[in-house]
């Protein structure tokens, strides 16, 4: 994308970028900047909630994987 020169072009800009860093797919990101600039408020909300819900069941196992590298490295400080 080229550099954004006006304010709406930043503010699209902010928002794939903030998509992209949620990991949704590039395709995704398309089509959710189509309902954007059509002003599709009801569909942008269903497409962020479709994407929300994974990332929501991944907390537990990344919560888990967490919890032992801490008690991991709790463990290795407390014995040395």
């Amino acid at each position: 994308m080229k550099n954004p020169s006006t304010p709406k072009e930043t503010e699209d800009a902010a928002v794939r970028n903030n998509l992209s860093d949620a990991e949704c797919p590039e395709d995704a990101i398309d089509c959710f900047m189509a309902m954007r600039s059509r002003g599709n408020i009801p569909a942008q909300l269903a497409s962020l909630a479709m994407y929300r819900k994974p990332l929501l069941n991944r907390l537990p196992n990344a919560k888990q994987a967490l919890d032992c590298l801490d008690f991991l490295i709790f463990t290795i400080k407390r014995q040395s």
